[in-house]
C-alpha cells in the first residue's frame, strides 16, 4: 500500500499537449501526445476540459493552418479574468476500466504519454479551446510547472481522412498491439524460465547406462594416453640405438686408417727394397766373397 501512496503523492508536470483529430465522414478519432515529467505508468490520468470559446481571430488563424498556434503561457495571461462556468470535461481513462491505459515512455525527467480515443465527437475544436491536466491519483490534477489546476492549452491538428484510411489505421494499431503483447508475453515466459532454472538444482540425472558409458569413455582415454606414451618411449630408444651404431662405425673407421709414414713402411720391405740406391754397389763384394770361400 505504501509504494502506491508514494506514487500518488508525486505531482506531474505537463509541458505540452497535442492532439491529432482524424476526421472522416462518420467519426472523429483523437490521438493525444503529452510531454512532461513525473508521469507514472498505469496510474496516469488525463483531464481534458473545455475552457472557453475561441475568438474570431483564433478561428481565422486555425482555418488557415488547421493547427492551434497559441501556447499555454498566452492562454493563462489572457484568461486570468475569465469567469468560471460549468463547462464540459472528460477524464481518461474511464473508471470502469474499459479504456486502454495511457502509454508512458522515457525517464521521469523527460517523458512522453500517448493514448487514443476512438469516439472524439465531443471535441469541438472549431469553436472551443481546451485545457489539459494530469494526475497520478485521479484526485489532484496539475499542469504547467506542476501547479494544481494550471492547465496547458491543447494544440489541435486536424487531418481529413476517408473511412478506408481509418480502417487501415485500426488494423495497423491492432497489429502493433498484437506485436507488443507477443513481445511482452515472450519476455514474461523468458523471465519465468530463468526463474525456474537453477543451475545448482537443474542437473541431468545420470542413469546406470550413462555411468557405464562415462566409465568406458574414461578407460578409452587412459588407453590412448598409455599407447601414446609407449610409442614415444619406443621412438626414443630407436633413435638412441641408431646414434650408437653410427658412433661405433665411426670409431672403427678411425682405427683402420693409419697415417702414411715412409720409415714404418720401409721396415716391412726386403733388404734390396729398403736400400735400392746401394744394391748395385754391393754386387762386387758379394762376388768376391763367393770366390774366396774356404
Amino acid at each position: 500500500q505504501q509504494p502506491l501512496e508514494l506514487f500518488w503523492r508525486i505531482l506531474g508536470i505537463l509541458n505540452k499537449a497535442n492532439v491529432i483529430a482524424k476526421v472522416s465522414m462518420t467519426k472523429t478519432k483523437l490521438s493525444f501526445i503529452l510531454e512532461g515529467q513525473n508521469m507514472i505508468s498505469r496510474y496516469l490520468n488525463v483531464k481534458i476540459s473545455e475552457l472557453r470559446d475561441k475568438t474570431q481571430e483564433e478561428k481565422q488563424i486555425e482555418q488557415q493552418s488547421n493547427i492551434n498556434q497559441f501556447n499555454s503561457i498566452q492562454f493563462v495571461q489572457k484568461n486570468n479574468s475569465v469567469e468560471k462556468r460549468n463547462l464540459f470535461e472528460i477524464i481518461f481513462p474511464s473508471e470502469n476500466g474499459s479504456d486502454t491505459p495511457i502509454k508512458v515512455e522515457g525517464e521521469m525527467k523527460q517523458q512522453t504519454a500517448s493514448f487514443d480515443i476512438d469516439n472524439g465527437s465531443w471535441l469541438k475544436y472549431e469553436q472551443k479551446v481546451y485545457s489539459v491536466l494530469i494526475s497520478n491519483d485521479r484526485n489532484i490534477f496539475t499542469g504547467k510547472d506542476g501547479n494544481v489546476d494550471t492547465g496547458v492549452q491543447l494544440e489541435v491538428e486536424v487531418k481529413q481522412i476517408t473511412d478506408d484510411d481509418d480502417d487501415d489505421d485500426d488494423d495497423d494499431k491492432k497489429d502493433d498491439d498484437g506485436d507488443d503483447d507477443d513481445d511482452k508475453q515472450d519476455d514474461d515466459d523468458q523471465q519465468k524460465d530463468e526463474q525456474l532454472i537453477d543451475p545448482e538444482v537443474d542437473k541431468e540425472v545420470e542413469t546406470p547406462d550413462d555411468e557405464k558409458n562415462k566409465g568406458s569413455g574414461i578407460s578409452i582415454g587412459i588407453i590412448i594416453d598409455i599407447a601414446a606414451g609407449a610409442f614415444a618411449i619406443v621412438a626414443v630408444i630407436v633413435i638412441i640405438v641408431i646414434v650408437a651404431i653410427f658412433i661405433s662405425k665411426k670409431k672403427k673407421a678411425k682405427k683402420v686408417s693409419v697415417p702414411f709414414d715412409p720409415d714404418m713402411r720401409a721396415r716391412d720391405l726386403p733388404m734390396e727394397n729398403k736400400y735400392p740406391s746401394n744394391s748395385h754397389s754391393l754386387d762386387p763384394l758379394k762376388k768376391a766373397l763367393e770366390n774366396n770361400r774356404w
